[in-house]
Order: structure tokens, then C-alpha cells, then sequence
């Protein structure tokens, strides 16, 4: 018992005259540790390095419409069953407008095939004005369909297109109507793939409208697509 004593003894002088722990280094904490780890180095009075900062994975994006940029506007996901409206096979599933109220989206139909009517509100003769929307499906195929805007002789101008790929769960964003220009940066997959989307004859003529102001290759691509 005088052995064991005497330990005790020893430990607690070594104990009490040990000056107070100095605050950690600067670098240094216990971020990133696990618990036994912290208390062994307690106990041996070490201190423990700093970890290496960890990177954290941005959260997943649903797979649709890439980051909005300049004039895309993103619009309301289609819902996964129900409509607003129905009248036989024209079922209206979606309805939702530009932010300045000036054009208005219609999304009808059911399963896979779907169709969007697109409306500058205003009337009037809007000149080659075409908007654009981008979506992607529920397997996060993305699509890009150009929508031209008709005259709008009679009723307000109004383009009507099929939606391949799209449905219940997809997300997508527009843009436009706006002036169609020289260079309007369509890829032409996006141009071929559009014009095919057309849907009556007025999108077809406002797509001939088109192509006659672009002329050269896209005014070709277009002219090819129409037959």
C-alpha cells in the first residue's frame, strides 16, 4: 500500500503544480475528430492538429432547365395527375404567364403527348417575334423547342406546339416572344426538332416567315424541316 500510496502522492504534486493549459495554438482545434480521439489526446495532453478543411458537395439539382440566365423566367412544374379543365381530349393540365403578364402558356393534353400554346396577349401584327422553352423529362433528358408567333390576324398571335418528352414532373423555364434576329444562336437540332413540333398551320407559316428573314443556312434548315 506505501508503493501505491506513494504514486498517488507523486501524481497529485505533478498534478497540482502543473501551470494552467494554454489556449490551442492558432491552426489547431478538434474539428473533425472523433470522441476518443479528443479525450486521448486530453489525457496525454497533446494537442491535435488541424484537419484539413472538408468540401461539401453542392445539393443536387432535379434534372431540368440549367441555371436561369438573362431573359429565361422558370415556370410551374406540371403536376403529377389531375387537370383543371377537362373537354374530351383536350385537357387543359397548366396555365401560368410571362412576369410582366404579357404572354400566357397553355399546356394540354396527357401522357406523352402534350402540347403547349403559347399567346402574346395585346394582338396585333408582332412581326417574327419566336420565345423559347427549355425542359427536361422525369429521366432528366433535356429539350429546347423555339416557339414563332403567328401574325395574329384574327385573335391574338398564338404559336401551338407537341412537347416531346415532357410530362408530369418536368421542370422548364421560357423566354421571349422576342424579335428573332440575324444571328438568334439556335443549334440545328433545336431548329430542325422545332419546326417538326408545329402543330397547325399557323406556327408552320410563322416558321416560313422566319426562314425567309434568316435566309442562308438556318433559312434552309428551316424550308428542309417544313416538307
Amino acid at each position: 500500500m506505501t508503493g501505491v500510496g506513494s504514486v498517488v502522492r507523486r501524481s497529485w504534486r505533478s498534478f497540482v503544480s502543473q501551470p494552467p493549459p494554454r489556449p490551442a495554438p492558432a491552426g489547431r482545434g478538434r474539428e473533425g475528430y472523433r470522441l476518443w480521439q479528443r479525450v486521448w489526446a486530453s489525457i496525454i495532453n497533446r494537442q491535435l492538429p488541424r484537419l484539413a478543411a472538408t468540401t461539401v458537395a453542392p445539393p443536387r439539382v432535379p434534372p431540368a432547365v440549367r441555371r436561369p440566365v438573362a431573359g429565361w423566367f422558370g415556370l410551374p412544374v406540371v403536376p403529377t395527375s389531375g387537370a383543371l379543365t377537362a373537354a374530351g381530349d383536350d385537357r387543359l393540365v397548366l396555365e401560368a404567364s410571362s412576369p410582366d403578364g404579357g404572354t400566357l402558356f397553355l399546356v394540354r393534353g396527357a401522357a406523352a403527348d402534350y402540347q403547349l400554346e403559347v399567346t402574346l396577349l395585346g394582338g396585333g401584327d408582332p412581326g417574327p417575334l419566336a420565345a423559347s422553352v427549355r425542359y427536361a423529362a422525369v429521366d432528366g433528358t433535356e429539350w429546347e423547342i423555339v416557339v414563332p408567333m403567328p401574325s395574329g390576324r384574327v385573335g391574338p398571335p398564338a404559336g401551338y406546339v407537341t412537347l416531346p418528352g415532357f410530362g408530369p414532373g418536368s421542370t422548364w423555364a421560357a423566354r421571349g416572344p422576342e424579335p428573332v434576329t440575324a444571328d438568334p444562336g439556335w443549334s440545328d437540332a433545336t431548329v430542325t426538332l422545332s419546326v417538326r413540333a408545329a402543330l397547325n398551320d399557323a406556327t408552320r407559316q410563322a416558321w416560313r416567315r422566319i426562314g425567309a428573314t434568316l435566309g442562308g443556312r438556318l433559312g434552309g434548315l428551316i424550308d428542309e424541316a417544313l416538307r
